[in-house]
């Protein structure tokens, strides 16, 4: 886990590894204990493990999430979910949601957190029928809603979509090779002539409440976006040209075959991957579909326009300083000054975020709007500096930054992000 935070114009840095009973246990034994994603099961030492595949290691390194403040990391294959300390990054656990978390089946590899509703969307997904649950964690952390979504058998979905009142999961048909799969062998095959399938249910609807919608074959990893438009749901993600790449056709013995084999299944260029539209009509049941842009590329996001309503907090000092509080945070209470304000991540402060010393803009004469001054190796407009809006990145948690955060890093305001590993 990776975590960046900012205060009085400053910025802290710190990454902690993930305390899971795996980690644990490999390190105890000063060896590794199971096999990766590409290796076969049969290596594994231990007979248990996790994993839809099973007798995995739980690395708990694919995504984190944050719900009711605390960050959850998971599993990219089906596992337990940790709680982590948004700050410190200290491991705090298991998430247990109030003893009915789904043990035996885990959580997939993005669950969803609605910010609006405060709920908790997920699915999972294993070799044993129904092949996939779905399933709704309530603003009080309780398991409120658990059901089965049946498949025709074993399936690797990745993610999911959620719209104000549906969620969307997915059937594409690149799965386990069934035949292979009755002998313990786990490889997937990519089969053009099945359709993807996509699943469209009322958040808290049942079963028999579950419309399947079809269209052209293919796999995607991410979604990107979700909505309702009327009768239709409109989905947005990576649409794979090409889910199982050609083998190059390296010889066994040549330099490097063996790792070029495994990477053509993580190069956008061999996948393909290119970001696309699907309309789904509730009405009629038509889907249409359409390739949105022509570049290849993959892990989109959106920046949130109306974001939630919330209560400006300041943020604590970091773990590491107990007992002592940094510059800008009153050296009783660790609360900050009067003159540190933490802006809401609406933008509604009053209170402008401090620059760094040094750095301040001239303010003793009007500059010209097309005076430039250099800024590292970027060329920034005071008037852009001044006026910018303040832009909020998804995942932010009472942040506030009065220039654009990935463009001028060194000027930021009061506020924290919490990274994902991977």
């Amino acid at each position: 886990m990776h975590i960046v935070g900012f205060r009085d114009g400053k910025a802290f840095y710190r990454n902690r590894f993930i305390r899971t009973d795996g980690f644990l246990a490999e390190n105890e034994a000063g060896e590794p204990l199971w096999p990766g994603l590409a290796e076969p099961v049969q290596l594994a030492k231990r007979d248990e493990g996790w994993g839809a595949r099973t007798r995995m290691k739980d690395a708990s390194s694919t995504d984190v999430i944050v719900h009711r403040g605390v960050a959850l990391t998971s599993f990219y294959q089906c596992g337990d979910l940790y709680r982590i300390d948004p700050f410190s990054a200290d491991t705090l656990g298991k998430e247990t949601w109030n003893g009915h978390f789904p043990v035996q089946w885990g959580v997939s590899a993005h669950p969803k957190v609605d910010p609006k509703s405060g709920e908790l969307l997920f699915f999972n997904y294993s070799k044993q029928a129904p092949y996939m649950h779905y399933g709704v964690v309530d603003e009080n952390n309780d398991l409120a809603h658990y059901v089965d979504v049946p498949l025709p058998g074993p399936r690797l979905p990745h993610d999911m979509a959620f719209t104000e009142n549906y969620v969307i999961l997915n059937d594409f048909p690149l799965f386990w090779d069934p035949d292979l799969l009755a002998h313990d062998v786990h490889l997937p095959r990519f089969y053009p002539d099945m359709p993807s399938r996509f699943a469209v249910l009322p958040r808290r609807g049942r079963t028999g409440d579950i419309r399947w919608f079809e269209a052209d074959p293919t796999f995607v990893l991410h979604f990107t976006n979700a909505y309702e438009d009327g009768d239709e749901i409109v989905l947005d993600g990576f649409y794979e040209g090409a889910p199982q790449p050609l083998d190059t056709g390296w010889h066994a013995g040549a330099p490097g075959a063996k790792w070029d084999k495994l990477f053509r299944f993580l190069a956008l260029d061999r996948l393909q991957a290119r970001l696309h539209r699907w309309r789904f009509n509730l009405v009629t049941g038509e889907v249409k579909e359409e390739q949105l842009s022509e570049s290849i590329t993959e892990f989109g996001t959106i920046t949130l326009t109306t974001p939630p309503a919330t209560t400006a907090t300041p943020m604590p000092p970091p773990a590491s300083q107990a007992g002592s509080c940094s510059t800008g945070w009153s050296s009783t209470t660790c609360e900050p000054e009067a003159n540190s304000t933490i802006s809401s991540p609406t933008g509604s402060s009053e209170v402008r975020p401090r620059w760094p010393r040094g750095r301040t803009p001239r303010r003793r004469r009007r500059l010209p709007d097309h005076a430039d001054h250099r800024h590292g190796r970027r060329r920034v407009l005071l008037r852009d500096l001044r006026r910018r809006p303040v832009q909020r990145r998804p995942g932010m948690q009472n942040c506030s930054a009065r220039t654009n955060f990935q463009r001028h890093p060194r000027h930021l305001g009061a506020g924290c992000a919490v990274a994902p590993l991977a």
